[in-house]
């Protein structure tokens, strides 16, 4: 047999590997992405650079270097002793993991190896994903700069000012004020305040979807899982659950008795997500709705899309883009209050009724709030959702997928008897009693685990073991 053919053959060997086996909540995949705040489809792209970065390890015989991205993935590996030790077999060689000295001749060496990494990558795979070998986080690829300050920070001086000018401008404009008479002004405050809050929601959505369009492309966020989508949609697992129930009583291994779940008998698991509603059920069993969701909730495969798209969710609010859209739309609804405000203070020194306008100054100022807290939530609930659903969802066969059908239709796709729970539980209508037990996390290392690896010095590269 050819090397080549000797080097296909090993190449087909290590991407067959399975990381993941054997099959539990908390497997090699699941466990990386929690640690790191990775999407799921991001995860599984990193896991194949590590691959053929083995690879390049093993049949080179000269020192290769991983990007910071695939040395994390190198780093859990390692903890899982036992899924190593068989992958290194495969490879012929152990890898050894050689961690950086931070000297000048050892960045010197960790120089030339990056350098050869990148030539003999280009030789045999291609073209390196430029967010997985040049970033040294997930989050870098949308490459949108921090923010300078704060958004709270600019919330309290904003405030501070906004009591600091009203004095002046109360003087300066109280000729004008007292010369319009209620209830004109406040017909006219609620005109202005209605307007400001339509121009502002327009104008809200145009920039943070020309944001998105901009950032989306070569980024994790072009592949999103439906999971993902429909957590980003509603911010809360519930909504990711429901699909999987669905799911599991459509296919029959699960089943509804009135309103318990339970397990179908001798029912293979063919999926970490079966897996985790079966081992929860069979803690409870039967277990009522309410229950089932507040257990499953804190479960690793459900925590992996929590955690991942809260992290692009907090990355987001605090980039200049972002904070530029908050700062624009708080001067406006200030300036909105301000409006209310110093027609409060004209009526208080001239010794005029005050409570409407006082009514009125407060709804304002509750409406600007929710306002300004939806603003932060509105990239993942409305601006990537519409993407997907006007640029991406265009392949016939992925929208026929329950996963995909939910995303753009709801609960309209469910079993009835699942439907019905779903709208008693968001209505507060089920008094199912609860059997006492607290939710669990269900966070058991699989086989090869053990204590989360610790941050480390960055790597040096690797070199091959002893055949």
């Amino acid at each position: 047999m050819s090397n080549d053919a000797l080097s296909k053959n090993l190449w087909n060997e290590v991407l067959d590997f399975d990381l993941d086996q054997p099959l539990s909540e908390y497997n090699f995949s699941i466990r990386l992405a929690i640690e790191n705040k990775w999407t799921e489809k991001f995860t599984e792209r990193a896991i194949l650079e590590y691959k053929k970065f083995m690879y390049l390890a093993a049949t080179s015989d000269h020192l290769v270097s991983p990007s910071e991205i695939i040395d994390k993935v190198w780093h859990q590996h390692l903890i899982f002793t036992h899924s190593y030790s068989e992958f290194c077999k495969i490879l012929g060689k152990v890898i050894q993991h050689v961690p950086s000295l931070h000297s000048s001749s050892d960045f010197e060496r960790l120089s030339n190896a990056r350098k050869y990494t990148n030539e003999i990558y280009r030789k045999v795979f291609g073209v390196q994903p430029v967010d997985i070998w040049l970033n040294e986080d997930m989050l870098e690829s949308l490459d949108l700069p921090k923010a300078k300050y704060k958004i709270r920070s600019v919330v309290i001086v904003g405030i501070l000012s906004f009591i600091a000018l009203s004095f002046p401008l109360y003087h300066l404009f109280k000729p004008f004020i007292i010369k319009i008479n209620n209830p004109y002004y406040v017909f006219n405050l609620f005109g202005i305040a209605i307007s400001a809050f339509l121009f502002l929601e327009i104008h809200n959505r145009l920039v943070l979807k020309r944001i998105i369009n901009k950032v989306i492309s070569g980024s994790f966020l072009e592949q999103l899982t439906c999971q993902e989508l429909i957590y980003l949609e509603n911010l809360h697992l519930r909504s990711v659950i429901y699909i999987s129930l669905s799911k599991l009583l459509k296919n029959n291994k699960i089943e509804l008795d009135g309103r318990r779940f339970k397990i179908k008998i001798n029912e293979r698991v063919e999926s970490v997500e079966e897996l985790t509603v079966y081992e929860t059920l069979k803690g409870t069993e039967p277990g009522t709705f309410p229950d089932l969701i507040y257990k499953l909730e804190v479960k690793p495969y459900y925590n992996r899309t929590k955690n991942s798209m809260d992290a692009f969710k907090k990355y987001f609010i605090k980039s200049k883009a972002f904070a530029f859209i908050f700062y624009s739309n708080f001067c406006v609804l200030a300036g909105v209050e301000m409006i209310a405000f110093l027609r409060y203070l004209t009526g208080i020194s001239r010794n005029k009724p005050v409570v409407i306008i006082f009514t009125a100054l407060v709804i304002l100022s509750v409406l600007s709030i929710l306002f300004l807290y939806r603003l932060t939530n509105l990239v993942c609930t409305l601006t990537i959702p519409s993407y997907y659903a006007e640029n991406v969802l265009s392949d016939k066969d992925e929208q026929e997928s329950d996963d995909w059908q939910y995303f753009l239709l709801g609960t309209a796709i469910f079993p009835s008897m699942l439907t019905s729970l779903i709208w008693e539980e968001r209505k507060g209508r089920n008094k199912w009693p609860n059997d006492g037990s607290g939710g669990s996390c269900g966070s058991a290392c699989s086989s090869g685990g053990g204590s989360s690896c610790g941050s480390c010095s960055s790597c040096g590269g690797c070199g091959g073991g002893s055949d």
